[in-house]
């Protein structure tokens, strides 16, 4: 245990990364993902919650989903929808405030913000 106490610590003060280094460590993120990723709407507590759900996404998202909505709305971020219900009105709001901040225009604000409506007022008759 104490040698790989000691390996850890010159990894931290000597760092020796090397392209490879870097291919390995994408690789065994991707396969930890790939294998136990879990997901829950708690997470947008968290201001890195982002990229975590997005490389969830990636892994375990259902691309069916994106076949019903039209790309011409919701641009890039279309991919939104392959993420659970629960998370998508946060994940869209989060893109189209990046949308309005940046003016880059790859997503339709005006009709985001009517599917966003009108989903929440879904959500709240009874």
């Amino acid at each position: 245990m104490e040698s790989v106490i000691a390996e850890i610590n010159n990894t931290l003060i000597e760092p020796h990364i090397k392209s490879l280094d870097s291919i390995a460590i994408r690789y065994h993120i991707d396969s930890i993902f790939n294998k136990t990723a879990a997901i829950n709407p708690e997470l947008i507590k968290f201001s890195l919650a982002g990229p975590y759900i997005h490389t969830y996404i990636r892994y375990h998202g259902d691309k069916k989903k994106m076949e019903t909505h039209d790309k011409a709305i919701f641009g890039p971020y279309i991919d939104n929808f392959c993420a659970p219900e629960s998370l998508q009105p946060y994940l869209l709001g989060s893109a189209a405030i990046c949308q309005i901040v940046f003016n880059t225009g790859e997503m339709n604000i005006y009709k985001v913000k009517d599917y966003l409506n009108e989903k929440n007022a879904l959500e709240n008759t009874f």
